[in-house]
């Protein structure tokens, strides 16, 4: 499980600025096991169903569509999870029960853009989803 405090989150902060210029190539590192990406994909779905439950409670009871805005973190939350699913998960390798730290400055380094680059996108999917959200009737 991710925990945002963790030192292997952010230990790219402390690289010298020798390592920060080197060239990395682009390539998406698979940081976790493919039963890890199912339980990932699982959470997604659960949560997008979950939203729009709550959307169509929401909805049924005619609540300002205002309250509808929050649904921005429930729609980001399931399509983080979907992201880390099909591409990364974040600073580490977790093969089954164990979680092994990335030790390779380079490696790190690429797994992190990776991470941001999953949360980028899933803000991406997330803010459409909750206009649509706040613009239906």
């Amino acid at each position: 499980m991710m925990v945002i405090g963790s030192p292997v989150y952010f230990a790219g902060f402390n690289i010298p600025s020798s390592q920060q210029d080197e060239e990395v190539e682009e390539v998406c590192i698979a940081n976790i096991s493919p039963l890890e990406r199912q339980k990932r994909m699982r959470f997604g779905i659960q949560q997008f169903i979950t939203t729009l439950v709550v959307l169509g409670v929401l909805m049924a009871f005619d609540v300002n569509p205002f309250w509808r805005l929050p649904l921005l973190f429930m729609f980001w939350a399931e399509a983080v999870s979907y992201f880390q699913a099909r591409d990364t998960s974040p600073g580490s390798r977790k093969i089954g029960d164990s979680e092994e730290r990335i030790q390779d400055s380079i490696e790190l380094k690429q797994v992190r853009r990776q991470v941001w680059w999953v949360i980028f996108k899933a803000f991406l999917v997330a803010l459409p989803l909750t206009l649509i959200a706040f613009i239906l009737p």
